[in-house]
C-alpha cells in the first residue's frame, strides 16, 4: 500500500501548472494499494554447465490495482475566477486519468536459471526476458501491463542458510526496455537490488523482512519525455 509521493527533496511532492503568465503550486497526494499473486514454475535438471545446474523458470502476475490522486492548487490572491476554474478543470482531468481500479494478469516473466550450490548457500543466474501479455492501454495511467514492450532484465541472487530455522538472500538485476509501440517511448535502463531476510516457524509458517532499491542510470527517450529524462 503506498501512501505517499515525494518531490528530489525528500518532501511532500509539489507541482506546477501554469496559468497565462502565473505559475500556479499544486500539492500531489497519492494513495496506491496492490495486490498480486505471482504463479511461478521452476524447473531443474540435473545437467550442468560450467559448474552449474541448468534450468528454467516461468513466471506470470495477477494482479488487482486501486489508485487515488487529489491535487490542491494553491492560487495567488489577485487570479481571477476565469483562469482559477481552468486550472481546476485541467487538474480535475488529471485525476480522472489516475483514479480508478484494475485487475487481470501481468506481464509474463521467462528465465533459462544457471545455480551453483554450495553446503550451505546458492548463487542463481537467471537472465529474464519480460513479454507484455498484460492488459495495457496507454490512455490510462492504471493497467494491469506495463507497456506494449519487452524487456531484458538478467539478475544474479544469492541465498544463504544461517540455521535450520534462518535465511537470508540478496538480489542485483539490470532492467532494458525495448521501445513502446504504443507511446514510441524508451523507457531508461535501471539497476534494482533486493535483500531478504526470514525465520521458519512450526506449522509450516514462515516470516520476514524485505527490502528493496530501484535506480534509473539512463534518460528515457521519444516524444513528450520530461526534460529530465526520468
Amino acid at each position: 500500500n503506498t501512501t505517499k509521493i515525494k518531490g528530489d527533496d525528500g518532501e511532500a511532492l509539489i507541482t506546477t501548472v501554469a496559468a497565462g503568465p502565473n505559475t500556479i503550486p499544486v500539492a500531489v497526494e497519492l494513495e496506491q494499494t496492490q495486490f498480486t499473486a505471482l504463479l511461478r514454475y521452476v524447473w531443474v535438471s540435473e545437467s550442468e554447465w560450467l559448474g552449474a545446474k541448468f534450468g528454467a523458470t516461468v513466471a506470470l502476475p495477477v494482479v488487482q490495482k486501486d489508485r487515488s490522486l487529489l491535487l490542491t492548487p494553491t492560487f495567488p490572491s489577485a487570479l481571477p475566477a476565469a483562469a482559477r476554474n481552468q486550472v481546476n478543470a485541467q487538474l480535475r482531468s488529471q485525476e480522472a486519468l489516475n483514479n480508478g481500479s484494475t485487475g487481470g494478469q501481468g506481464d509474463l516473466e521467462i528465465a533459462p536459471t544457471f545455480s551453483w550450490e554450495g553446503e550451505r548457500s546458492k548463487w542463481v543466474l537467471a537472465p529474464t526476458f519480460i513479454v507484455p501479455t498484460g492488459r495495457y492501454d496507454y490512455a490510462k495511467a492504471l493497467n494491469a501491463g506495463q507497456g506494449n514492450y519487452y524487456t531484458f532484465r538478467p539478475a544474479v541472487s544469492w541465498g544463504f542458510v544461517a540455521s535450520e530455522s534462518l535465511q537470508f538472500g540478496v538480489r542485483g538485476l539490470w532492467g532494458i526496455n525495448s521501445t513502446n509501440k504504443d507511446t514510441d517511448v524508451k523507457t531508461g535502463q535501471f539497476l534494482s537490488f533486493e535483500a531478504v531476510a526470514y525465520r521458519s516457524f512450526t506449522d509450516g509458517f514462515s516470516a520476514g523482512l524485505n527490502a528493496f532499491a530501484i535506480h534509473q542510470i539512463t534518460d528515457d527517450e521519444g516524444p513528450n519525455v520530461a526534460a529530465h529524462g526520468n
